[in-house]
Order: C-alpha cells, then sequence, then structure tokens
C-alpha cells in the first residue's frame, strides 16, 4: 500500500505513536457516524482504516531503507542530512571512505604500471567467452592466470588493482532531487569494473525539535496542521511556525491543501499546507454560542 503514510498525513521516519495518534485523529474526523450527509465519508474512513492496518502491520515502511532499486549503504555511523538545511538552503560536506583505481598502477595491479598490463586479457583477467568456448578453454586467462598483468604485483594495492580514499562532496541540496525521504548524490561512490562511479545515497533526517516535515514529488515541503472547525469555517490567516522561520497562510476551506512562498535568501521555498479540523473544546459559554448560531440557521 504505497499511498499509506500518505493517507494518514505522517512521513517517513516517524513513530509508530505518530501514526496512532493521527489514526485517532483521523477516524474521529471520517467517522461516518459523524458525517451523516457526506456520501464519501464511508470510503474515506475506510482508506484511513486500512492505511493504519497496513503500517501497524508493516511498519518497516515508517523506515527509510531503499529508494529506486538502491540500497542504502551500512556505515558504522549513518551519514545524513537534516531536512532543516535542506529547507534553509545550508552547504553540505560529507566524507565518505570510497573505492578507486590505484594510482601508481594506473588500475593494472603492475609494479611496473600500464606496460605489465597482460596482452592475452587485455588486462581483463578472462578471456572473451565466445573465444574461450570455442576453443573450450578457462575463461580464466592462461598467460596472468585470471590476475590481468604480470611480473611484480604493484606495491601500493599489492595487485589488487584499487585502494580506499577519503573523499569529501561539498553540495546543496534541491528539494526536487529528494526522493522518498533520500538524496541520490550521482557517481561519489566507489568505482565500478567498468571505470564508472556508484551514486551514493544520503538519507534525508527528520529534526525531532519540530513538527514532522517531508518533501513530496513536486517538491514541495509538506506539512500538517491542526485547526478549529470555526477557524476552517472562517478560513482565517494562521502563522506557520517552520524551522525557525514563521510564513503565514489561510486556513484553506478543503482539506486539498494551500501552497505558502517563503523566500530563503534568493532561494524559493514552497510549502503546502494540509489542514484538519479538530472537534471543538466545548464549554458551556461554547455551547450557547452553537445554540444561537443553529437558531440562526433555522431562521435562515
Amino acid at each position: 500500500m504505497q499511498n499509506c503514510l500518505h493517507i494518514l498525513g505522517v512521513p517517513r521516519g516517524s513513530s509508530l505513536d505518530d501514526v496512532k495518534t493521527a489514526f485517532r485523529t483521523l477516524s474521529l474526523k471520517y467517522h461516518p457516524d459523524k458525517n451523516p450527509d457526506d456520501l464519501k465519508a464511508p470510503e474515506k474512513f475506510q482508506n484511513v482504516l486500512d492505511a493504519y492496518e497496513y503500517v501497524i502491520n508493516h511498519p518497516e515502511v515508517l523506515k527509510i531503507s531503499t529508494v529506486s532499486g538502491y540500497a542504502l549503504p551500512s556505515y558504522g555511523e549513518p551519514i545524513t542530512v537534516s531536512l532543516e538545511a535542506v529547507y534553509l538552503h545550508e552547504k553540505q560536506s560529507i566524507t565518505i571512505e570510497r573505492t578507486i583505481p590505484c594510482g601508481l598502477c594506473h588500475g593494472t595491479g603492475s609494479d611496473v604500471g600500464k606496460a605489465g598490463s597482460c596482452d592475452t586479457c587485455s588486462g581483463t583477467g578472462k578471456i572473451k567467452g565466445s573465444i574461450a568456448r570455442l576453443l573450450d578453454l578457462d575463461p580464466v586467462c592462461p598467460s596472468c592466470h585470471g590476475t590481468g598483468y604480470t611480473g611484480p604485483a604493484c606495491s601500493q594495492c599489492g595487485g589488487s588493482k584499487y585502494v580506499k580514499q577519503k573523499h569529501t562532496v561539498e553540495f546543496y541540496v534541491e528539494p526536487k532531487n529528494c526522493i522518498d525521504g533520500v538524496l541520490v548524490l550521482k557517481g561519489v561512490e566507489d568505482v565500478t569494473q567498468s571505470g564508472t562511479y556508484k551514486d551514493f545515497i544520503l538519507p534525508i533526517r527528520q529534526d525531532s525539535k519540530y513538527s514532522p516535515v517531508d518533501i513530496d514529488s513536486d517538491g514541495f515541503f509538506r506539512v500538517y496542521e491542526y485547526v478549529s472547525p470555526i477557524e476552517q469555517i472562517l478560513s482565517v490567516v494562521k502563522t506557520l511556525k517552520i524551522y525557525g522561520r514563521e510564513l503565514r497562510y489561510r486556513v484553506p476551506a478543503k482539506d486539498d491543501g494551500v501552497l505558502v512562498r517563503d523566500m530563503v535568501g534568493k532561494i524559493e521555498r514552497v510549502v503546502r499546507v494540509y489542514v484538519t479540523a479538530l472537534p471543538p473544546k466545548l464549554t458551556e459559554e461554547t455551547k450557547k454560542l452553537y445554540k444561537q448560531i443553529l437558531k440562526i440557521e433555522q431562521e435562515n
């Protein structure tokens, strides 16, 4: 159920307690008994219930583990970038250890560099499959015995052709490049046999000191606000606090979301605000007011 988190209004990285709180709020909001005139209420309620049950039974959907076929790298200390840094357009810097071709032997494994590369297999360590099959030979090169080079091994890499390197990457994060809660840094990790470099997968970290925020498929920051029914009916102007900044928005009459634009320096950030109207806390005074409103409606 791919849209379960969106239905519940919780981002990846949320806890099960966050999910339960969201479910209680939405189930109360969409319960058919409380919405007898809304023909879509039963469907909405069922969608919320299905989403909740799916997340409870599959809590792994809350975790950021894979994206677009990539597996997240497993290092001792996870490297992440915060959503706050993304929003405020702060320059990021990470240092990773990656595998690169040995500079001393130019990736040949030979102590004499390219001159020691095996002529029989062109340094691959294997005979081409078609030739090997034709001659009924072992695909391992008979001249270099699969090493790809002849003579002494490189003193730096020991003949492995590769060495480890500390690599520092500096970058800014664009929200549109964040996919399912992660950022893909192109071509900065280990080198492949074809000579290209692998992509590095960087999880986007939620900031516990702020309300849950995530980034939607449009590259907009998505937040969820609770309002009172009166605020929604009157479409009042409210203040949204996000990463130390205050934005003004008018509460929409529907739950379709309202776009709020914020200029962070010369960079525009767009926030999509979804609102959920909570049942009011009734006091004797508010009950009297509601009775007056009901009387006016009945008279009209």
